[in-house]
């Protein structure tokens, strides 16, 4: 007589080694796993992914490679970083004059829709610290100019990524006509 043995197939990584909730890394968890092997979950990944923030892709051996360098950390290291975590995020704050969410612009373009509409406008770079959501009105800090654009879009600039939160390359996107960026100019949120 043959015992059929049931597999049972898990959507999840296991618990975190931090906080101790489950690491998922489908349907936008965004866990992952660390150099020791251990999980990281997404929110423990968000709390620390502004001081370790993803690099551009580069090409090696006929194919496009991140190197992320969270996942080059141990859970004993990662947990040191959330420790010091906090004060860094408040030195950043006050580096910025305290807005709740920054952006630095790396390229801009701008893309005509036609004669008598405004112009789709596309800000590069990378989210400092903080999210940026669709619809919001943040102001973009051009020199001594600051102007107040709406968030029509927000796309990742390398998938996969979280487009908008703070570590990673994303595009923002305004339709607005007059606007105009160099890079490292900021765009922030209040």
């Amino acid at each position: 007589m043959s015992v059929n043995k049931i597999e049972e197939f898990r959507q999840d990584m296991g618990s975190c080694a931090i906080c101790g909730r489950i690491a998922y890394n489908v349907y936008g968890g965004g866990a992952m796993k660390l150099k020791d092997g251990s999980n990281l979950c997404g929110c423990c990944v968000r709390r620390v992914r502004f001081l370790y923030p993803v690099q551009k892709p580069q090409f090696k051996k006929g194919m496009f490679v991140r190197d992320d360098p969270l996942s080059s950390l141990t859970a004993s290291e990662v947990r040191a970083a959330m420790e010091q975590a906090w004060e860094k995020l408040e030195a950043l704050r006050e580096q910025y004059a305290f807005h709740n969410a920054v952006f630095r612009v790396d390229s801009f373009s701008a893309e005509k829709q036609g004669l008598f509409k405004a112009p789709k406008n596309s800000f590069s770079g990378y989210v400092l610290y903080g999210k940026f959501n669709l619809s919001e009105m943040v102001k973009l800090m051009h020199g001594n100019e600051v102007t107040e654009i709406t968030l029509d879009d927000i796309d990742d600039l390398y998938p996969p990524g979280r487009p908008g939160e703070a570590g990673y390359s994303s595009v923002l996107y305004a339709v607005q006509k007059g606007l105009h960026a160099l890079p490292g100019d900021l765009i922030v949120k209040d």
